[in-house]
């Protein structure tokens, strides 16, 4: 929750905290949860259910656990996909949401500049270091206001890398001004959440996590190539 962070805890309600991350920071008087949960919204789901309340499922509500499910499973393709997964998503299929419409709206809405930034880093930030099965893009302030580039645009262009045949990791490293954000992502058992957490003060899930750095864009990837030694075996190794 970031910047919201001081004013939760300042606040005198009771919180309760339902997450599927590791490790969340301890701040709630109740918790619901599980690092096995595919999503969130699984867990919300679960609940609803274990409260007798799922007559109470209507549409609208059916349409954001659905989009919270397939966002967190990348359209139910990672690794986290199981087959209660698939049997909560049909369950509110049969509410009569509208899939096609819910997968629109969140991934065919793009803007031009978004559009023209990717291509600016495909074609232009994209590098991939095949000896470490490695890919990885940064992008500068100034280039993202080069592009007009809104909050959320550079969502997702990691897996670009991710894509590249042959690599088991990738990152994307971002200059916010105040701090360069990392998103790592990674395929089979490579956990980029310990690389993320013992080098980047991040975390997150073995295939997914992010990370911070208070270095320059540069020297964060320099800190990030100088890394890769240590896990280079591993990365070879994986499939």
């Amino acid at each position: 929750i970031r910047e919201l962070a001081p004013l939760v805890r300042q606040s005198r309600a009771r919180k309760i905290l339902i997450d599927h991350h590791l490790e969340p920071e301890s701040f709630a008087d109740l918790a619901l949860w599980d690092p096995t949960a595919a999503a969130t919204a699984e867990l919300v789901f679960q609940l609803i259910v274990a409260l007798g309340d799922k007559a109470l499922i209507d549409v609208p509500i059916a349409e954001c656990l659905y989009s919270g499910l397939m966002t967190d499973t990348g359209s139910f393709r990672h690794p986290n996909t199981t087959g209660n997964v698939h049997r909560m998503a049909a369950e509110l299929v049969d509410l009569n949401i509208d899939v096609s419409s819910i997968h629109r709206r969140i991934f065919d809405n793009v803007t031009i500049d978004k559009f023209r930034l990717l291509g600016y880093v495909l074609n232009e930030k994209l590098r991939v270091l095949p000896e470490y099965k490695f890919a990885y893009i940064t992008l500068t302030d100034a280039e993202l206001k080069q592009y007009r580039s809104k909050t959320g645009d550079t969502e997702g262009m990691v897996n670009y890398a991710l894509a590249v045949e042959g690599v088991v990791m990738a990152a994307i490293l971002i200059d916010r001004n105040d701090e360069i954000r990392i998103s790592f992502r990674s395929i089979g058992n490579f956990s980029v959440r310990d690389l993320a957490n013992k080098h980047f003060d991040g975390g997150g899930h073995r295939n997914a996590s992010g990370g911070r750095s208070k270095l320059s864009l540069a020297e964060t990837e320099q800190k990030l190539l100088a890394v890769l030694p240590e896990y280079q075996q591993l990365l070879l190794e994986t499939v």
